[in-house]
Parts: C-alpha cells; structure tokens; sequence
C-alpha cells in the first residue's frame, strides 16, 4: 500500500504527513543530532510504504558512489582490531545510507525553497536564535564576550562550531541562489535571513569556512558583472558586498583588538601540518590502510612514539577528510572519498549548472582541514545535499534548477 502516488497535487492525508516529516528533518539537523537522528530513522521505515517500490530502489541506486565509500568502510573493518571503534565509524557513516535511501527518491519532487531551502532556514534561525540566548544569559551573568564565540557559543545545540558554520554556508548559497535566480525581487524576509545567518556565522567560522564563504560570494559577484545589470541583481550584489567586507572587518577586528585575546584562542589557526604528516608516515599499507576501527590506536601510538604524546591524549585525527580516508583505508579509501566528491561537480560541469557545484564544493574545501565525514552533523549534510543535486540533475521538472 503506497501513501502517495502520481501527482502531487492530489496528495493523500499519507503524503502531506510524509511531507511534513521530510521538512521536520531538515528542520531538525541545524538544531539537534538526537533529534535529526530520530526523524530520520522514522523516515527510514516510512519510506518503503510512501512510494512505489520501483522509486526508492532507483533512489539507493543512484546513490551508488555513497554505497562505494560505505563499502569500503566496512571493508576495513575485515583487518580491524578493534572492532567496537570500527562499528562506531560504520554506525555514523549508516547516516549516508539512511539519506541516500529517503532523499535519493524523494528530491526529485522537492522543491528547494519549500523543500529544502524554507525549512533548512527555519532551522538555522531557531538554532542562532538558541546559541544567542544562552550566550546573552551567560554573558549578562559575569560570563566573558567568549560566550559569544565558537565552542562555548554552539555548545547550547551541542554541536562544533565548524560543523554548525558548514550548514550557515549552505543557508547562505542556497539564500544567494534563489535571489539570483528567481524572477521574483527579493523580499525582506529574505534579505533579514541572509543577514541573520552572516552575523551568526561570524560567530562561529573559522579560517576555512571564511574561505569557502568568499568563493562563494566571488561566483556571484561575477555573475554580477557578467550578467544583466537588473535592479535585483544590483540589490544582491551589494548584498554581497556588504557580506564580503563584513569577513575582512570581522577577522582584522579578530586579531588586532585586544579584547579578543581569548577569542582568538578558540579559533581554528592553529598548525595542522604536523597532523598531517603524522597521519602520512603512520599509515601501514599505502593500498588498505590501517583499518576502519584501528587509526585512533596507530595514530596515537606514533604520536607518542615522537613526542606529540598531547595529540595521543586527545585522540586528535588527522584534521584533513583526505588523509583520513587514506590513512583509514588506503588509496582505495580516498579514491572512494574522491568518487563522492567528484560525481556530482562533474554532472553540474558537464551541464553548466553551477547549483550542484555551489553546493558540493565547498566540502572539497572543508576537506583540507577537517574530517567532515567523521562526525553525524557533517556525514548528514553531505548526504542530503549529494543526493538532493545528483536526483535534481536527473529531473527536468524545475525550472529553478536550471539557472
């Protein structure tokens, strides 16, 4: 018994609440990773009796480069000896399946702004609104303007701060896009979404993010110049404008003035070279790697092997997605972390769509110093925007899509 099939105007009582469920996660995954979880696992079981059955097997299908570096995770855990971490890994990264299975299907008939944009950004104002509260609560009880940054800022969603910056820059790309795109003129609700989200952003980013965020912007600062100077295309630009000076006064107020003395401490600047290189000359088997469960024991063990026993006492990774996918499994590992990267930006390249590129991109980025694919809140967001733009890509259907 399916709940909804064929068109969607002549939706069931079953169909709106699976609708309503999907945007119940979105909702949910700035705000909570107990929750996000919940509703995804609810959407997991729901699935097979919402559509046919032919749907959401071409949905896991088209997915096949996230079910190749879940392989491979799995694959390692065969010369892994500490099987209890190697499962923990396998069980955050399940999350890949459990999006490919329910998005990989369903994106195709998602609208991005009320789909995934409208809800997405209902969410990140809710979870701003919540980090601000508490920080001002500290803050006005004898707390220190650090409150207001980083860790001790996102700590009211328990989530980390860079991850908690990923899905601001998402907010913001897909905010840009519909303004840019969409032949209606920007509303003020738009325009105070965009400006809610920097602000919270600079909050919470740190070199890298700031670095994505400006590639952003340039794409479309160029389209600007490139484009019809309409009286909405002006509108964005100097919205952007006003985004990219807001970066460069934030981050020179950042290191010069001295009030942000701790600030500036919980900041990512830190050297992350000698991480990577650890997670190099650590790595026993160029081809397998060390094993799914085993890189937390190797790497802290040539940690204290060579002074760096501080690392080992923090269980620090690699902070690199990259070297981690090789150190854990080899150049199989980062050959399938690659696959995953590379499949959609090739597809909107190939079509000169820039949507899919604006979206992925930026994880190419994340990549260089962090191990998005480590935690629940990065592997998530991966995996609903790879499957929403590799399912968009296959649709004809929206005429926003095709920018």
């Amino acid at each position: 018994m399916t709940l909804y099939l064929g068109d969607r105007s002549g939706k069931t009582w079953g169909a709106r609440a699976y609708d309503l469920l999907f945007a119940l996660f979105i909702f949910l995954i700035p705000i909570s990773q107990r929750l996000s979880a919940g509703a995804l696992v609810l959407l997991v079981v729901v699935t097979p009796f919402a559509v046919e059955r032919r749907k959401w097997i071409e949905g896991v299908l088209a997915s096949w480069d996230l079910l190749v570096y879940f392989a491979v995770l799995a694959i390692g855990l065969f010369y892994s000896t500490d099987l209890p971490q190697g499962l923990r890994v396998l069980e955050t990264s399940l999350s890949l399946l459990a999006v490919s299975f329910v998005v990989g299907f369903f994106s195709r008939e998602i609208d991005l702004k009320t789909g995934i944009l409208y809800p997405f950004a209902a969410g990140l104002w809710a979870a701003g609104a919540i980090c601000l509260f508490r920080a001002g609560q500290a803050y006005f009880g004898g707390a220190g303007v650090e409150v207001f940054f980083f860790e001790r800022f996102t700590s009211a969603i328990d989530t980390q701060p860079t991850y908690f910056a990923y899905t601001l820059i998402v907010g913001i790309t897909a905010a840009l896009y519909v303004l840019h795109y969409d032949e209606r003129k920007p509303t003020v609700i738009m325009i105070l979404t965009l400006a809610f989200l920097m602000f919270i952003l600079l909050l919470t980013g740190g070199q890298t993010t700031f670095i994505s965020l400006q590639m952003i912007l340039a794409f479309f600062l160029l389209k600007f110049f490139l484009g019809e100077r309409t009286r909405e295309n002006m509108i964005l630009f100097l919205l952007v404008l006003a985004m990219v000076a807001c970066v460069f006064l934030y981050t020179f107020q950042l290191r010069t003035r001295p009030e942000f003395n701790t600030v500036r401490d919980q900041n990512d600047y830190w050297e992350r070279s000698v991480l990577w290189e650890s997670a190099l000359r650590a790595n026993r088997d160029i081809l397998l790697g060390v094993g799914t469960g085993d890189y937390n024991l190797v790497l802290n063990e040539y940690y204290r092997d060579h002074n760096l026993g501080s690392f080992a006492a923090r269980n620090t990774n690699a902070h690199n997605q990259y070297l981690q996918s090789y150190f854990m499994n080899g150049v199989l590992g980062l050959l399938a972390l690659l696959l995953a990267l590379a499949r959609p930006l090739y597809l909107y390249a190939r079509r000169g769509s820039p949507l899919g590129i604006l979206m992925i991109f930026p994880f190419v980025v994340y990549g260089v110093t962090e191990v998005f694919l480590g935690r629940y809140q990065g592997v998530v967001l991966f995996a609903v925007l790879h499957q929403w733009v590799i399912a968009r890509y296959y649709s004809e259907e929206s005429k926003l899509f095709r920018g």
